[in-house]
């Protein structure tokens, strides 16, 4: 196994700006090496600041969109939308 690297960050934004960073490095090279990147992406909470960030300009723009697949990780599959109360 790999040597790990432990990355600290003064706060959520430069958390958030530093892992999508991350993200782009790692997706750039599995395009070079293999023509395509798949990426795991989670639902929640804890990762909504950084897909905001990722399809915010010019964040999207720096991405190959055409050569990334993404999928859904999570255990349970959510509805793109959800019925209300009132609406139901």
């Amino acid at each position: 196994m790999g040597m790990r690297h432990v990355k600290v960050f003064p706060g959520k934004d430069a958390l958030v700006a530093g892992t999508a960073e991350w993200i782009l490095s790692a997706c750039g090279e599995a395009i070079a090496g293999r023509g395509v990147c798949s990426m795991a992406l989670s639902g929640g909470s804890t990762p909504r600041s950084l897909y905001h960030l990722l399809a915010s300009d010019p964040w999207r723009k720096r991405f190959d969109w055409s050569r990334i697949e993404l999928f859904q990780v999570d255990e349970r599959a959510v509805p793109s939308t959800i019925p209300t109360a009132t609406s139901a």
